[in-house]
């Protein structure tokens, strides 16, 4: 989350842009800061690797059902599958 989506979230609240709005200007540029820096884990990747692996066989699986083949459908389903295993 950047600076100026806390900042915005503040004032869709309600907050006042007075002594507290600067109070929040401040911990929304600490809370992005800390976003910004955060080490990914070996999950984070790993979940991120799945994630892209699933949307490239979406991706293949489409252009197969685009291909006016005979047993495009099953080229189709043959890509699908591999992301259940």
């Amino acid at each position: 989350m950047t600076q100026d989506e806390s900042i915005r979230m503040a004032q869709e609240a309600g907050f006042e842009w007075n002594e507290v709005g600067k109070r929040l200007e401040r911990f929304a540029a600490l809370v992005a800061a800390h976003e910004r820096e955060r080490a990914w884990t070996e999950k984070d990747w790993d979940e991120a690797a799945e994630w892209i692996r699933q949307q490239e066989r979406e991706a293949c699986a489409k252009v197969c059902e685009g291909v006016n083949w005979y047993d495009r459908h099953e080229a189709a389903a043959a890509i699908r599958a591999r992301s259940e295993k």
